[in-house]
């Protein structure tokens, strides 16, 4: 009755199946972690917005070096001059509506002289 069970197609399938058991499972982790670290971004995005504008040497110890993560996205302030002669382009950016087009990076020389 249940011999077709047995047949080389069956037991091929159910090998699939029980292999595809444990990719699901982790790719089911994967998205829950992809979402958890995009909740943690979004927080750090909100807290930053509502946080006061501080100046921007204060945000990394050492000039040139990366800013610590717990301080991206963090509103800053400069005074200095645009340096039009360093001016570079970045092609290929989308806007809220969809459109393609670039943006246009003007560096800022800081009043004391670092930056550009």
């Amino acid at each position: 009755m249940y011999r077709f069970l047995l047949t080389r197609q069956w037991l091929i399938t159910m090998l699939i199946a029980l292999l595809l058991i444990p990719a699901t499972i982790k790719l089911g982790f994967w998205q829950l972690h992809r979402h958890e670290a995009r909740v943690a971004r979004n927080e750090l995005i909100g807290k930053a917005l509502t946080a006061a504008p501080v100046p921007f040497d204060t945000l990394s110890p050492t000039p040139g070096f990366a800013v610590p993560s717990g301080l991206t996205w963090r509103a800053v302030t400069a005074t200095g001059q645009y340096d039009p002669a360093h001016e570079f382009v970045v092609r290929k950016r989308t806007d809220s509506n969809g459109t393609i087009g670039y943006f246009v990076v003007t560096p800022l020389k800081l009043s004391d002289g670092k930056g550009s």
